[in-house]
């Protein structure tokens, strides 16, 4: 989902509590999720944000990311866990008690990328902790360069489920398959007869999409008070090649949608959102 126009300036990679700030919004995010800068907490206590840089390319962009904030003099208290290579270097461990504590008592994550190294803290962050909205501003700023003609507009946020569809982590060998008889509808035959592969299951519950369509109807609300814009969502699915279960999130989506009169909520084909 997205939703545009609207002011989006600065965003965190992991949690905020429920800060006076957040509910002013009309937001109710999850327990640990990205929120653009509008709601997070504004008073005057310094935050505890736990460092995860990752591996292989993402320290190079990481480290960078956390001077600049420093240079800022934001009143932050920066904790760095033993985490991946770090972990396993000085616990034996990638992802050690201390970590997860560490995260369980900071007010935000922020997590670079993982090689698997450091994937348990990955997948704590967003499993564990429920984290059901990946939230991704995109706006244009003056001086940067475009491959678009007129990049002025760009200015929007968006927002996709983060903890099913195919990321239920179901997979498998084809073979296991036969003993259901799954006939795949495009290639009329037994998914088993399609020859040696594996499989991976998609799932589309009626609760998550519920819960991602409000986030992200309540955050087109937000952010439409702050500049006057009228709150716009678009669902973006592939009901087309996926009618039973993306036809579904789509439906259940438009149906979460009413809730909210004042947002204008459409839907389109995944491919038309380029």
């Amino acid at each position: 989902m997205a939703h545009s126009p609207g002011a989006c300036r600065a965003w965190w990679i992991s949690r905020f509590p429920m800060t006076p700030s957040a509910r002013s919004c009309g937001i109710t995010p999850p327990a640990h999720s990205t929120l653009p800068h509008e709601c997070v907490g504004d008073n005057a206590m310094t935050k505890k944000v736990v460092l995860i840089p990752g591996e292989d390319a993402a320290p190079e962009a990481f480290e960078p990311t956390v001077e600049l904030m420093n240079r800022l003099q934001l009143d932050i208290d920066w904790v760095r866990p033993p985490v991946g290579e770090a972990g396993i270097a000085a616990m034996g461990n990638p992802f050690p008690p201390e970590a997860k504590e560490a995260i369980d008592a900071s007010d935000a994550t922020f997590f670079g990328s993982t090689n698997g190294t450091s994937g348990r803290a990955m997948r704590y962050l967003r499993w564990g902790l429920q984290t059901y909205a990946n939230v991704r501003p995109a706006r244009w700023f003056p001086g940067c360069n475009s491959p678009l003609k007129n990049p002025e507009g760009i200015d929007l946020v968006i927002v996709r489920e983060n903890m099913e569809d195919t990321y239920v982590g179901v997979e498998g060998d084809l073979e296991e398959l036969e003993p259901i008889n799954f006939v795949s509808r495009l290639h009329r035959k037994p998914v088993s007869e399609m020859g040696k592969g594996k499989y991976a299951m998609k799932v589309i519950t009626e609760a998550c999409t519920q819960q991602v369509t409000r986030f992200a109807c309540e955050l087109a609300l937000k952010r439409a008070a702050l500049n006057g814009s009228r709150p716009l969502v678009t669902s973006g699915t592939k009901h087309n090649i996926s009618p039973v279960a993306d036809g579904y999130f789509r439906e259940v989506a438009l149906e979460t949608a009413k809730e909210y009169p004042d947002v204008t909520f459409e839907t389109l084909l995944a491919d038309d959102l380029v």
